[in-house]
């Protein structure tokens, strides 16, 4: 899609902020700032918290947990509208029956990405649109790492 400028009077690209499908969506996934794990709790939630710790993750851990008030040191929240900012990336290590409303939570949080490592309801894509054109890396996914960036949000 191209547009004239209205400073140079020229056709040029699209701006960056205005791609539907533009990078500044993947970033969110590829180089998270923040990243919220739904499902703390859980012994996927612990293990990707574990991972990241392990690996040095620079950007800010927000576990999300209904049943525990900290893990790892960190103060958890127990829903995705009490975290203090809103996450770049969101792991879900939900079970299936919560996997949709944990996705409309973070997605009515503002968050544009997130990781399903395990199962998903069949309907998972159009969740996604209606939660606000989320990414979504899975389901079933391995996960993410990204050494450089201290990065393993995987389940490995």
């Amino acid at each position: 899609m191209r547009y004239t400028s209205q400073v140079t009077g020229g056709i040029s690209a699209m701006p960056y902020s205005s791609r539907p499908f533009g990078q500044f969506r993947l970033q969110s996934m590829f180089a998270p700032r923040s990243i919220a794990v739904v499902g703390a709790e859980t012994p996927y939630g612990a293990h990707i918290l574990d991972n990241m710790a392990e690996a040095g993750f620079k950007g800010k851990i927000l576990p999300v947990s209904q049943t525990l008030d900290g893990v790892h040191g960190l103060q958890a929240y127990p829903d995705a509208a009490s975290l203090p900012e809103v996450p770049d990336l969101a792991v879900l290590a939900v079970a299936e029956d919560q996997l949709s409303a944990a996705l409309r939570d973070v997605g009515a949080r503002g968050c544009r990405a997130v990781i399903v490592p395990g199962r998903a309801p069949a309907d998972l894509a159009q969740q996604a649109t209606d939660a606000g054109n989320v990414r979504v890396l899975g389901p079933r996914s391995f996960g993410i790492a990204i050494p450089a960036l201290g990065l393993n949000a995987t389940r490995g």
